[in-house]
């Protein structure tokens, strides 16, 4: 398996703008997934929240929700978008200690990123929901890609997570959701 890619790989992606394009559609799923389970005045944290597509549409929205990255530029641009109306965190997932101070976490196309997903999630309070996506598609940043779909998706991260559902949200991202298994 290959290596996570640096805060300064990310840090060149962002300033370079091309991640932006095409997402609005997934934003809008998350926040009406969110909303649909009942979430929007509870606390949530999207991890991974990059130069803060999400979290400007989460926010507009009226969700509740901060944001954490590893990668400078993601975190300056995040703030720019969300103008204080959120807290943003500059950390690493292992370095980041709040996590029970949420209710709900988004994570959008971030786990393909990450060399130890699973223990990600682990490291979440039991019980909590998360939002998440993942795609198919290759990139040199990610780790693994679902090419098998849906049920690539369900076999993964069902291990971690009970009561998951997973749908295509378009050809190549898949979007899903569950709760924290204890332990």
């Amino acid at each position: 398996m290959k290596p996570e890619a640096p805060p300064e790989y990310y840090d060149k992606v962002f300033a370079g703008g091309r991640y932006e394009r095409n997402r609005q559609f997934y934003y809008d799923w998350a926040v009406k997934t969110v909303v649909g389970f009942g979430m929007s005045s509870q606390k949530g944290l999207d991890i991974g929240c990059g130069p803060g597509g999400f979290l400007q549409t989460a926010v507009e929205a009226g969700l509740n929700i901060d944001g954490l990255d590893f990668s400078p530029e993601a975190v300056k641009q995040s703030r720019a978008r969300t103008q204080g109306k959120c807290q943003i965190w500059l950390s690493t997932f292992e370095d980041f200690s709040q996590w029970d101070n949420y209710q709900y976490f988004t994570i959008l196309e971030t786990l393909e990123h990450v060399v130890n997903d699973l223990n990600l999630i682990r490291t979440l309070p039991t019980g909590v929901l998360i939002v998440g996506s993942v795609p198919s598609t290759n990139d040199p940043s990610h780790i693994r890609r679902f090419t098998g779909g849906v049920h690539q998706v369900l076999q993964r991260y069902s291990e971690v997570l009970d009561g998951m559902e997973c749908k295509a949200l378009s050809k190549t991202l898949f979007g899903f959701t569950g709760r924290v298994k204890p332990g």
